[in-house]
């Protein structure tokens, strides 16, 4: 008697055998996202950073007094990897990084490079240093040209904000002339502004729009993108957007000059303490103190973005003299330390700008 056939078997109990768990061991965690190039090496500088930043703090605890290189700087370190990128995150902190290199390559190719007028240095040969740095400041300059081809892009905020923005107000305001109660109190705070400011920075957005036009269209005809202008005429065009940069400069300078006028006669005199002994309470003193100490540090404040700018601007105004002369008038090397000092203190206030993001964060 045959044997009946097997019976299939239930598709719940065919499994896959998988292999025993060892519940001594972790389960597998999930891969991680792939990281390449720079950002690996960050994480990697990061994280050294850190151990050194942990391994820092414990010397630190140990030590038998107070040590402010370690509790001042150490925290530093760990932002240093950042703020590199967040400088060069805005154009025109990326355009401030360019220059200073640009002008320090070109200061150090003019410093190295033998004068003629030396007997000594006459007849030695320039250096390779000098030789190489010469093109890579040139390659600098072009870099920093194509970036501010958009430049108008940047400009037209402030050509609405100054100009347009008014006119329309004007003409909304005459066309509700019977129902504009409310137009003349939003007005007021227009009123309050110093008119000579105003003028002047109109007219420095003025000169930075005939600035930006007459170098686009110089460059990009030297380039051969735009035909049809004689190399006589693009000469002219770089001598105006020259022209044009050094009526920035000097409305900047009058800018300056306006807000050193009114800051001097608004601000208020020192705390003193007699004020501190008029006062009614504790909590008068206590008040009137945070309000000398607020003055001082926006008096501190004002005095030292004042002086950056001042210094900034008092390096280019020489630089575009000489560039809207044809035949300039200063040498290479006092051209190149002008413009790598103006350079250098913009940069640095960029760069303290990152600091204080990493401490806010």
């Amino acid at each position: 008697m045959a044997s009946p056939p097997a019976e299939p078997e239930s598709p719940d109990l065919i499994t896959d055998k998988a292999p025993p768990i060892d519940p001594s061991k972790p389960p597998n965690d999930p891969e991680p996202p792939s990281i390449t190039g720079a950002s690996y090496s960050l994480l990697v500088l990061q994280t050294y950073l850190s151990k050194t930043n942990t391994h820092i703090n414990r010397i630190n605890k140990y030590l038998p007094f107070p040590s402010p290189l370690f509790s001042q700087y150490h925290q530093h370190l760990l932002t240093l990897p950042t703020q590199p990128h967040r400088l060069l995150s805005t154009t025109r902190n990326l355009d401030l990084t360019l220059s200073t290199l640009c002008y320090t390559s070109s200061f150090l190719s003019a410093l190295l490079r033998p004068s003629p007028s030396s007997r000594l240095l006459a007849s030695k040969h320039p250096s390779r240093l000098s030789i190489s740095l010469g093109p890579f400041s040139s390659l600098l300059s072009e870099t920093r040209t194509v970036l501010r081809l958009f430049g108008l892009l940047g400009i037209y905020p402030s050509i609405y904000t100054s100009f347009l923005s008014p006119c329309l107000s004007r003409l909304s305001a005459t066309n509700n002339a019977p129902s504009s109660t409310s137009s003349s109190t939003t007005d007021q705070p227009a009123k309050t502004e110093d008119p000579i400011l105003t003028t002047l920075a109109r007219l420095q957005i003025l000169a930075g729009f005939a600035f930006q036009i007459l170098e686009n269209i110089a460059f990009l005809g030297d380039k051969g993108i735009i035909r049809g202008i004689r190399p006589e005429t693009r000469g002219k065009m770089w001598l105006w957007c020259c022209r044009a940069w050094g009526v920035g400069v000097a409305l900047d300078l009058g800018r300056l000059a306006r807000e050193w006028v009114l800051r001097g006669g608004e601000e208020d005199p020192p705390f003193s303490e007699k004020e501190e002994d008029e006062a009614e309470g504790n909590e008068g003193k206590e008040g009137q103190r945070g309000k000398g100490r607020e003055r001082e540090e926006a008096r501190k404040e004002f005095l030292e973005r004042w002086t950056r700018q001042v210094v900034v601007s008092a390096c280019y105004a020489p630089m575009t003299v000489h560039y809207s002369l044809e035949g300039g008038l200063m040498s290479e090397k006092l051209v190149s330390l002008c413009g790598l000092v103006a350079s250098a203190v913009s940069l640095r206030e960029a760069w303290s700008g990152t600091e204080e993001g990493d401490q806010e964060v």
